[in-house]
């Protein structure tokens, strides 16, 4: 009899304490509960979290969806700017270097290398403006950097051109296979540099890289100073 009784006061005791826990923690918790929290109840606003979430994740899907067609539809376009550009630069800045070199042949010297450190930069100047031109559409886009990209990669395609009519190059008793290993080692800009050091295009190709790269900096820090503005 004495257990039960002492049962029966521990299990009040409990029950007297948790009451007492339920009385006091809501008027504490009350002072954040706001008045709009009524409204968001009565209008069952919380009880549509999940067509929220539904909401928004499919219009996030369809905007990404979209994003990445439209992507999928300008690239093309981009790269093909790019690669005109850059074959654009190429012919613009190498021809008159490859014409001379046919014209003269083994009679090549240093008036010519003086001939093409004036004439090379020229014709690739009147590129650029060019292309500025037929490219009104975007006439904020950069075409330097492609222009002079296309000097680099494709150099070593007009030198080895140019060499053949002094005997190298494409007539070279190694054949095809040197000419295949010379343009492709050509798409590294130290190798185009020592081509143009033997056909004597480097201090041309030094000068529009200088201005092009000066220019491209000059461009980047006036758009930089207008975004900050």
């Amino acid at each position: 009899m004495a257990v039960e009784k002492l049962a029966q006061r521990e299990f009040s005791e409990i029950a007297s304490r948790q009451e007492a826990q339920q009385t006091i923690f809501p008027s504490l918790l009350g002072i954040f509960y706001h008045p709009i929290f009524d409204f968001f109840r009565e209008n069952r606003l919380f009880q549509q979290t999940q067509d929220f979430a539904t909401v928004i994740l499919a219009r996030s899907f369809r905007e990404a969806h979209y994003d990445s067609i439209a992507s999928m539809q300008w690239a093309p376009i981009r790269w093909s700017r790019l690669l005109k550009l850059m074959l654009l630069g190429a012919v613009g800045f190498w021809l008159p270097d490859t014409l001379l070199h046919a014209l003269r042949g083994n009679n090549f010297t240093g008036r010519d290398v003086g001939i093409v450190t004036v004439v090379s930069p020229l014709t690739l100047l009147m590129t650029f403006f060019l292309a500025k031109w037929t490219d009104k559409a975007a006439p904020r886009k950069q075409v330097g950097p492609p222009l002079l990209a296309g000097v680099w990669l494709f150099g070593g395609f007009f030198m080895l051109v140019g060499a053949s009519f002094s005997g190298g190059g494409l007539m070279s008793p190694d054949g095809a296979r040197f000419s295949v290993t010379t343009i492709l080692l050509s798409i590294i800009p130290l190798y185009t540099f020592i081509m143009a050091t033997y056909d004597g295009a480097l201090m041309a190709l030094l000068l529009v890289t200088v201005v092009i790269l000066l220019g491209w900096l000059f461009h980047r820090s006036d758009s930089l100073l207008r975004s900050s503005c």
